[in-house]
């Protein structure tokens, strides 16, 4: 964080990294906050990562439009959603809360 503040030109790839620290940690309000600095909203992982914090925190309205935003980029990610997921993140135990989440708000990952 020092560095974001101290660098006016850091690579906003680095919320991700944030996001993850901070949903690992299962502070899913300080992780909903980092997923609002994402700035490559034609990547589903923008919308993977609201979706399913949203779906942690139990603000399920506002999950599923994520969700939406989620299956119009990756229609098919139900049924491939592990497999994306195993890509980047690599912990069994954060892997299965973030199927979790994203089932909260009505993505059923097979």
């Amino acid at each position: 964080r020092e560095a974001i503040d101290i660098n006016p030109y850091y690579n906003p790839i680095v919320h991700h990294a944030l996001w993850l620290d901070m949903f690992r940690q299962q502070d899913y309000q300080q992780a909903y906050l980092e997923s609002l600095n994402f700035r490559t909203p034609n990547l589903f992982w923008d919308h993977l990562a609201k979706a399913t914090t949203l779906g942690q925190l139990g603000r399920i309205q506002e999950g599923r439009q994520a969700a939406e935003e989620l299956l119009r980029r990756k229609p098919d990610f139900a049924r491939r959603g592990r497999v994306l997921i195993g890509h980047f993140i690599k912990f069994d135990e954060i892997a299965q809360r973030i199927v979790l989440g994203l089932g909260r708000v009505g993505i059923e990952v097979e």
